[in-house]
């Protein structure tokens, strides 16, 4: 048993936590070697650290180690504990057998009020026991070791009942002293094979113990204290976290409260407005009804009579009422134009798409941060500002069925919060075109699919297409700028790329030659093997070559431009269907011909551009800034067509639409 409960002491030594020094409760390893409690070290680490260290051996770890549950040591803990308790059973047992032991004897030798008799008589009650003798006298047969001097040095004591367990039970000596190696009380015999242990007289063992006993009890009233302040501390946070859970609950109600009425309000608004709408098409319905059956009437009325002149056989009364019939005429009926007012119902429905874009973009996972703002009386959170990703524009594409409308003033405000300064919409003449200021600052803080059209289409030389920084070309290097600073054409052509047209995404009836880098459309199915990424629906291609990074730069010839795009777009744009055509979805950036009309498209939104009717365009991508500009290019000038800001999320690819026979896109090899 003694060996057994030493192995368990040393195994118990190497089962302990070292952050909470009690045994692993579902214990995880990290990189370094040691073993913690998942719950101490999910508790010692920090949330949002940027370097986690071990507690033990301070190595550091970036990112945070995964905590997986050491299976091993944890099937060793729970076979120490079973062992621990099956020990701590089997002591419980013997120490209950040895005071039931004891008590058996206590209760044969000692009866309930009845006196330690005489170990010479047998029958008169002990008045004292010898210890020497061990023995118990009454007053008659004690008188020898009151009055002998042969009996003077012997101890005697109150009468004992236990006379016989003071005795050594291999010896039959009284036990005198205590060994402190092996624990137990000993006779003088025994104290001679005893001879290199620590001994003592039973009394002095007593103090001794006594003393120890009452430093441990010291120590274990500290350590109550302690743990019972720290358990009041621990409510009393408790209780703290609660009352701020539940006033950051009451806060957030109140908000979310707020916001519901400010919704419910906007769509109120925006219901009668389209309600009002309503009720004045029909008041107009209803009048052109009221004068189209008076007129019905009237021509009802005029076709009887002429069905009775008709009928008429005399002559002279015929021709007499068909004289009179001379000057009896009717007009055609005329129907008004009727119809919505697309310009409001445009803005109503922009509004709010804008503003559920706006809400998806703020409605992000809230974390905590050190810059974070306070809530009303609680401590800083992090804030979540409006994005101005979405603009409330009024730009846009009209919905199904309703005639486009370029230019409009906005109506009143709906709802009550403000737009964002640089996203204001303009009113008046402007409104179709937002001038674009030269980027400042980061270019990350520019807004994602934001565009800006050219502002005048004045007429710019070669050397003024682009500022760049004349370094090598790298992803680092700072994006040209559509402002139209002064550079040479030289600097421009660093950032030209060699591109090539992919021809498995080629459509069947899309014709390439010169090394596919001629693009032109015919009406005979071309004999292209079946590919998963060729388009199926829109008569266009993309190139082999994509961008994730860094300026690059290309130019095509234009022939006949007419039913023709060119744009950029993500790998993983659609091969079937509409929304598979360039600029008609979230993954396409391009500039259109349609007939005469330039329009530039992206998300399905069209912006109607001046057209110069070019017969060369450059494409500049900035994949790092997240722009893509396209210019008119000829021999002697550049002008700017039309700038998309965007983030790009995935490589680009120069993409390619043509429609007519007579279009030919060519790609231009600068290098």
């Amino acid at each position: 048993m003694a060996e057994a409960s030493r192995s368990l002491g040393e195994l118990a030594e190497e089962l302990i936590c070292p952050i909470c020094l009690c045994t692993f409760a579902t214990p995880v390893t990290i990189p370094c070697g040691h073993n913690f409690c998942h719950l101490c070290l999910d508790l010692t680490w920090k949330v949002g650290a940027t370097a986690y260290s071990c507690p033990h051996c301070r190595q550091s770890f970036f990112p945070k180690p995964e905590l997986k549950k050491n299976t091993v040591l944890a099937v060793v803990v729970e076979q120490f504990l079973q062992a621990q308790e099956r020990e701590q059973q089997e002591v419980d047992e013997e120490e209950e057998v040895e005071e039931e032991e004891e008590e058996q004897q206590q209760e044969q030798q000692v009866s309930a009020g009845d006196p330690v008799t005489c170990d010479l008589c047998l029958r008169a009650p002990a008045v004292r026991t010898c210890l020497t003798c061990m023995a118990s006298f009454c007053q008659e047969h004690l008188k020898p070791h009151l009055e002998s001097l042969v009996f003077c040095d012997h101890q005697l004591r109150q009468p004992l009942g236990d006379l016989q367990q003071r005795k050594c039970p291999d010896h039959a000596k009284l036990l005198e002293y205590f060994c402190y190696e092996h624990g137990k009380c000993i006779c003088c015999v025994c104290a001679v094979l005893h001879k290199t242990c620590q001994t003592s007289t039973l009394q002095e063992a007593k103090t001794n113990k006594q003393i120890d006993l009452n430093k441990q009890m010291g120590t274990l009233r500290g350590k109550l204290e302690k743990v019972s302040t720290s358990l009041a501390d621990v409510e009393a946070k408790e209780s703290k976290v609660q009352d701020i859970a539940e006033r950051k609950k009451a806060l957030l109600r109140e908000e979310f409260s707020e916001i519901k009425d400010l919704i419910e309000k906007e769509e109120e608004e925006a219901m009668k407005r389209v309600a009002g709408e309503e009720q004045r098409v029909n008041q107009k319905f209803k009048t052109t009804h009221n004068a189209l059956r008076k007129k019905k009437v009237e021509i009802e009325r005029l076709q009887g009579h002429l069905e009775r002149l008709l009928s008429e056989d005399d002559e002279i009364m015929f021709l007499k009422k068909a004289a009179q019939l001379k000057s009896t005429t009717t007009k055609d009926p005329f129907v008004p134009y009727i119809d919505f007012n697309q310009k409001l119902l445009q803005a109503l429905y922009r509004r709010a798409f804008s503003l559920k874009e706006a809400m998806k973009s703020a409605l992000q996972p809230p974390s905590a941060g050190p810059g974070s703002s306070p809530m009303p009386g609680e401590k800083p959170v992090q804030q979540f500002p409006l994005p101005q990703k979405y603009p409330f524009t009024l730009n846009a594409t009209p919905l199904a069925g309703e005639r486009p409308v370029q230019h409009f003033s906005p109506p009143p405000p709906l709802f009550p919060f403000k737009t964002p300064p640089a996203f204001k919409p303009k009113t008046g003449p402007e409104a179709g075109h937002h001038k674009k200021p030269p980027p400042k600052g980061n270019p990350s803080t520019k807004n994602p699919s934001a565009s800006a059209p050219a502002s005048d289409g004045h007429s710019k030389s070669r050397q003024e297409l682009i500022q760049c920084n004349p370094s090598t070309k790298n992803p680092s290097a700072s994006a040209p700028a559509s402002d139209g600073h002064s550079k040479s054409r030289q600097e421009l052509i660093q950032y030209a790329e060699k591109l090539c047209v992919d021809i498995n995404t080629a459509h069947k009836r899309v014709v390439l030659s010169d090394n596919c880098t001629r693009i032109s459309v015919t009406d005979t199915p071309q004999n292209y093997s079946d590919n998963p990424q060729r388009f199926t629906h829109c008569s266009q291609v993309l190139c082999q070559q994509g961008f994730f990074q860094g300026i690059h730069y290309w130019e095509i010839d234009i022939q006949s431009s007419t039913f023709c795009g060119i744009g950029i777009a993500y790998k993983n744009i659609d091969r079937k269907g509409t929304d598979s055509r360039l600029g008609r979805n979230r993954v396409s950036w391009c500039i259109e011909w349609f007939n005469a009309k330039l329009s530039a498209w992206h998300n399905d939104v069209e912006e109607i551009l001046p057209n110069p009717n070019p017969s060369k365009v450059g494409v500049l991508v900035n994949c790092d800034e997240g722009s893509v500009i396209f210019y008119s290019v000829s021999k002697k000038k550049i002008s700017l067509l039309y700038k998309f800001q965007a983030q790009f999320t995935q490589s680009v690819y120069p993409a390619f639409w043509v429609f007519s026979s007579n279009t030919t896109l060519s790609l231009c090899q600068l290098k």
